[in-house]
């Protein structure tokens, strides 16, 4: 008998985190998260999105075990901000039975529905630096930290309960970080035109924290017109990324300035965790803190977490600097692979830029999808 109950303890939210790790447990391509800082995003007393978020949480049982799991998330700002009435969905899992996909989503629209709500859409999370898309391509591929890893028969069940694509977000894979001559030369270009900009280099965690409300600001202006988003604070900021920061290497980070020293452009990189976590189950304590940091500190596999540049900039060789000035420490260092995050399918000019110049394969595809709730 198939049951479902929503999450009220924090007992029952760990179960919820933890489920994954059962259903995965002999797939080769699932990399579980961080299970404490999993915990913290979904805690209302711990994430800042809760400012101007409101979620809940479901399990499916059946025979007293666990087959599956969902959050229902309302984003007022983003709703205010695209002026729309929807719900999210996110952290869906399930065992391979429509009936736990079909009751686990129906939580998520009835709630949506006793809202007044018009749309559900997902899976997104909180804010734009969540996980989002489900992946409908590129099943045999290692899974990142920062990005959701999901069976075949994800998409079948949500296709089937009648969800549509809103977008989809693609990602790629390039196997040697090298400059092909023809980028060599945008990039001479690119600096002599920019001779007057500067590029900042952090030796310590602090020095990048204190570009921390600059960055803020770029990101929210260099985004704002991208699927969704909604505008980050400091707050979320550190939430996200200060242990990051804290921990990865330093040169895999940049800062553009102009002229007159406004931040113009950020890049932010980080060592692979995936195969880390993958052994430590997730868990840093009590010893698996100890490869995460190895897998920090030396690591020939990383990944392009985001570039942002100021919009009047975006076409006058700021990204071409930022993937130099990043790139450079990653042959400097021995990477041999880089693994670029998600873009927007419709972004066609960025993934030419790494299709074309840098030879990089695209290997995984995550979609958006949305249903009319009726």
């Amino acid at each position: 008998m198939l049951e479902i109950r929503e999450i009220k303890t924090n007992r029952e939210l760990k179960a919820f985190v933890n489920f994954p790790l059962e259903l995965y447990k002999n797939n080769t391509y699932f990399v579980p998260p961080i299970l404490s800082d999993e915990i913290k995003t979904l805690r209302k007393d711990k994430n800042p999105s809760f400012e101007f978020c409101e979620a809940r949480y479901w399990m499916a049982y059946k025979d007293n075990k666990i087959v599956g799991r969902i959050a229902g998330i309302i984003n007022n700002k983003a709703n205010e901000i695209w002026k729309q009435n929807h719900i999210r969905f996110g952290w869906i899992d399930f065992i391979d039975d429509q009936e736990v996909s079909s009751a686990l989503l129906n939580e998520i629209e009835n709630w949506g529905k006793e809202k007044g709500l018009t749309h559900i859409q997902g899976p997104l999370g909180f804010c734009d630096l969540d996980k989002e898309g489900m992946l409908v391509e590129g099943f045999d591929e290692i899974s990142m930290m920062h990005s959701y890893y999901n069976y075949s028969y994800y998409p079948k069940h949500l296709e089937k309960f009648g969800y549509e694509k809103e977008v989809d977000w693609v990602e790629s894979k390039i196997s040697d970080p090298n400059y092909p001559d023809r980028l060599k030369r945008m990039i001479s270009i690119a600096k002599k035109k920019l001779s007057n900009y500067t590029s900042v280099k952090f030796k310590t965690p602090k020095d990048v924290f204190k570009y921390r409300a600059d960055i803020v600001k770029l990101l929210n202006t260099s985004y704002e017109s991208i699927f969704g988003y909604v505008p980050i604070n400091e707050k979320i900021f550190d939430h996200y990324f200060k242990s990051m920061i804290l921990h990865t290497n330093l040169e895999y980070i940049t800062v553009i300035k102009d002229p007159v020293g406004d931040t113009v452009g950020f890049g932010l990189a980080m060592p692979l965790l995936s195969y880390a976590l993958q052994s430590t189950k997730g868990r840093l304590f009590p010893l698996g803190f100890i490869k995460v940091l190895k897998a920090f500190k030396k690591n020939d596999y990383v990944t392009l977490l985001l570039i942002a540049v100021r919009p009047d900039l975006q076409s006058k060789g700021i990204p071409i600097v930022i993937i130099e000035n990043i790139d450079s420490n990653f042959i400097k260092n021995g990477v041999k692979t880089v693994e670029v995050s998600h873009m927007l399918e419709s972004n066609e000019d960025v993934q030419h830029l790494w299709t074309r110049q840098f030879n990089a394969r695209q290997h995984k595809r995550r979609r958006c999808y949305i249903k009319t709730i009726k």
